[in-house]
């Protein structure tokens, strides 16, 4: 019997019913399908797709042009590149890295910090501080002048002019406390000169003018009518009392001035005109060549509503 020989295949043999191309075309790499193409893989084998690598490339080129225009060092762009590529392989990797750097970035800035000096009065706050401390112990607001209360009248005006302070002023405790400090020394020494001064004006038989003027010479505050009442209550305390214990009986004396006036502002007021009119009837009137103003200026008003907040 002899064999049927067997048909030659034709073109319509290569495709399933379907028209589907056959398991050996789709193993051909189509351009098209580029970065979407699925590679079987062994197990243990590691295949890398073209487009991340691809993708890689660009990326780390772009960074390291960045890494060069923000003028980073040579050995901080090899770590950018080793990042790059440690992203590019595992999330965990990566957030690692990140971590680690933090961890370092914290304690660098820790050295910095525990290395900064202490914090010190600096020449302007200094200035301030001078300005603002003879302009509350010249006020006519001024209950008392001994303690910390004026000291905080000074630290309320800087605070609320916000002059050439830090800015962790109200956050850091060993920076108000040096600030603090500051004004209590410059209150010591603004005392010490004023009761000089009344002493000297007393042995030299001037005008309470003549004092008042003596005092604001080189000052923001001005000669006024408050501010010499004031100052022949200085003069009064001074004759009767020029120990080391003065300041403590002028606090005296304004406080049973004003209890007797019962806080009667006008009752107050009185005691002092009077205490005026007795300076000025053994020192003499004002003189010519000074200008005394009936009120406090603009400036010393802003003082003075702090001291009676």
């Amino acid at each position: 019997m002899r064999s049927s020989p067997i048909p030659e295949a034709d073109d319509e043999d290569t495709f399933s019913a379907n028209n589907s191309p056959t398991n050996e075309d789709e193993s051909v790499f189509n351009p098209a399908n580029f970065g979407n193409v699925q590679v079987s893989q062994t197990p243990g084998s590691h295949v890398t797709s073209p487009w991340s690598t691809s993708s890689l490339r660009i990326e780390m080129e772009s960074a390291r042009r960045l890494a060069v225009s923000k003028k980073l060092h040579p050995y901080q762009r090899d770590t950018v590149d080793t990042f790059l590529k440690v992203s590019n392989s595992s999330s965990i990797a990566r957030e690692a890295q990140l971590f680690i750097a933090l961890c370092e970035l914290g304690n660098k800035f820790d050295s910095i910090a525990s290395a900064a000096p202490s914090f010190t009065v600096g020449p302007a706050l200094l200035e301030n501080i001078k300005t603002y401390t003879m302009a509350v112990l010249l006020s006519s607001k001024l209950e008392v002048y001994k303690g910390v209360v004026p000291r905080d009248h000074v630290l309320a005006i800087i605070r609320k002019e916000g002059l050439n302070i830090p800015p962790n002023f109200d956050r850091d405790p060993h920076v108000l406390k040096v600030v603090g400090m500051a004004i209590a020394d410059e209150l010591t020494q603004v005392r010490s000169r004023i009761k000089k001064a009344v002493g000297a004006s007393i042995k030299d038989h001037t005008t309470i003018y003549d004092l008042a003027e003596s005092l604001t010479d080189g000052t923001k505050c001005i000669v006024s009518v408050p501010l010499c009442a004031r100052l022949t209550l200085l003069r009064k305390v001074y004759l009767e009392n020029n120990t080391k214990n003065f300041w403590d009986a002028v606090d005296s004396r304004l406080k049973l001035i004003q209890s007797t006036a019962s806080g009667d502002a006008r009752k107050v007021t009185r005691a002092f005109k009077k205490i005026l009119d007795e300076d000025r009837q053994t020192y003499g009137d004002v003189p010519s060549t000074i200008a005394v103003q009936d009120e406090a200026d603009a400036w010393q008003d802003s003082v003075d509503q702090v001291i009676s907040a």
